[in-house]
């Protein structure tokens, strides 16, 4: 499963803003990954600090958590999703921020998954 994580939002950032913007990482998420979009969950942790003094990077960072690109060995595929991703962002905020994403490996063998109770 690809977990778009969403760090370093402006503060004042609209619900609307927001909403519309899970629905586009999702969206081209699961086109450029091949998957389907219910496997996509986004997240937007709030930085409790809240935004960064004057003069301080003003970047947001988008962390591509997933375990479908382990041992495949292919940075295309990994370019291509995390150019689209940080495009997606990028354009949500009209370019007034840099916009880096990257990928966080879920290595397969390292990972517990409980599924709920029936």
């Amino acid at each position: 499963m690809p977990f778009p994580t969403v760090w370093g939002l402006p503060e004042g950032t609209s619900r609307s803003t927001l909403l519309q913007l899970r629905r586009d990482i999702v969206d081209v998420v699961a086109n450029t990954m091949g998957v389907k979009p219910t496997i996509v969950r986004p997240f937007f942790p709030e930085d409790l600090a809240g935004d960064p003094d004057k003069g301080q990077d003003n970047t947001i960072f988008v962390q591509l958590i997933t375990g479908m690109f382990h041992g495949v060995g292919n940075p295309e595929a990994e370019r291509r999703a995390t150019y689209a991703i940080a495009c997606v962002v990028w354009k949500a905020f009209d370019g007034k921020y840099e916009v880096e994403a990257f990928i966080g490996d879920l290595d397969n063998q390292s990972k517990t998954l409980i599924h709920p109770k029936v």
